[in-house]
């Protein structure tokens, strides 16, 4: 069966370039959160408290172990 064409091609990637990858893009979250955090609002704080008031209310696992797919 041909597999068809998706527009696009993944190169190899080594396991020293993917954890050098893995820790440039938790180096730039950390940043990219504390700048959110040394500009944020009182509607920007607002906001953040009610997402993580929603997400916690929310079950990632069902009882039937069906992930959540919301």
């Amino acid at each position: 069966m041909a597999e068809q064409r998706r527009g696009y091609r993944l190169s190899h990637v080594s396991e020293p370039d993917l954890r050098e990858i893995a820790k440039l893009r938790i180096n730039f979250d950390a940043l990219a959160i504390g700048e959110s955090v040394t500009q944020g609002d009182d509607l920007w704080e607002e906001r953040l408290v009610a997402a993580y008031y929603v997400l916690s209310k929310r079950k990632k696992v069902h009882p039937d172990d069906e992930i959540d797919p919301d």
